[in-house]
């Protein structure tokens, strides 16, 4: 066989990308068949047309099943891809008919999902009442993939740069300073004068080490020359730091974007001691490949005039 990549456009049916992916899911002719509700015969049929129509082998039979060749596994994630594209067309087209202005689908991560996000829809739904919106928060390395297969539309968080040469378009938006936080009746406003290096002298918590944030804030205090205390509460939960922050009177290094709303409430306010890092460049990522909808740019929009009040208060830069 000859790959032929001109012809797919003419030549590849729906109907067999869905066959594929049933293979590759079952690895089992038999198997993907029974799941399709179609006869062996015919699935091998449309298996074989689907590698007439590519110009190359996508499984290798093995003596149990099958597994799926290097073409076959690019096959494949376009294929889930072009899929998902799909069943969002179908969801919007169906908006449209009941009189919704559409759906978007945001992956954030955890800064942008306390601090920007939810501010920013709701300017989204005051302006576009009618849009429809699913979110789900999670790491950079959880979004990525579903970003690439369709599943959501946009990336919101800190960006890092990648590895090499990927698909995906990243926009910085804004800065995400980290910053020393405490209850507005804290202790520590009565310090006539403080440094990083009376930190240690109070109660913090902290990010966890299991957290990327939670590496780069010790290799900042420790380029600062401040060990971290083996009392410090390390935690991957915004809600119990935030808790020990109001309730149990300590310290947090964080984001200062992650406390964006009490900072905004006057009930934390940044404790006017500086924690030096390289920059923290966030924003949003979006495919290469995609044209962005009317939507997503309003959504955009929203995040810029949120991100314009949170520059007026120190929150981001």
């Amino acid at each position: 066989m000859e790959v032929n990549p001109g012809h797919l456009a003419q030549r590849l049916k729906i109907r067999q990308l869905r066959v594929v992916l049933a293979i590759a899911q079952h690895r089992s002719l038999s198997k993907a068949s029974y799941a399709l509700g179609i006869s062996q015969p015919a699935l091998t049929k449309a298996l074989q047309d689907t590698e007439e129509a590519i110009g190359a082998k996508l499984f290798d039979r093995l003596p149990r099943g099958v597994l799926p060749t290097g073409y076959g596994e690019v096959v494949l994630a376009r294929a889930e891809a072009i899929l998902s594209e799909l069943s969002r067309l179908g969801e919007e087209l169906e908006e449209v008919a009941k009189g919704a202005a559409g759906t978007v689908s945001l992956g954030v991560l955890p800064a942008a999902g306390a601090g920007l996000v939810p501010a920013a829809l709701a300017r989204l739904r005051r302006s576009s009442p009618g849009v429809g919106v699913r979110v789900v928060e999670a790491l950079t390395r959880e979004l990525l993939p579903m970003l690439a297969a369709g599943d959501i539309d946009l990336v919101v968080g800190r960006l890092y740069a990648p590895e090499g040469p990927d698909e995906f378009r990243r926009e910085t938006l804004y800065q995400e300073p980290i910053a020393v936080m405490a209850r507005s009746d804290h202790p520590v406003f009565d310090e006539p004068v403080l440094t990083v290096a009376d930190l240690p002298r109070f109660e913090l918590a902290l990010p966890s080490s299991a957290q990327r944030l939670g590496r780069d804030l010790e290799e900042a205090l420790m380029s600062m020359g401040v060990p971290l205390p083996r009392t410090a509460i390390r935690s991957t939960s915004l809600s119990l730091t935030r808790e020990l922050v109001h309730e149990g009177g300590v310290l947090t290094i964080l984001p200062a974007l992650m406390l964006a709303g009490d900072l905004q409430r006057g009930s934390v306010r940044v404790v006017p001691v500086e924690i030096q890092t390289p920059p923290r460049p966030a924003g949003v990522i979006s495919l290469l490949h995609r044209r962005r909808t009317p939507v997503i740019d309003a959504l955009v929009g929203a995040m810029d005039a949120q991100l314009a009040h949170l520059r007026g208060l120190g929150v981001v830069g």
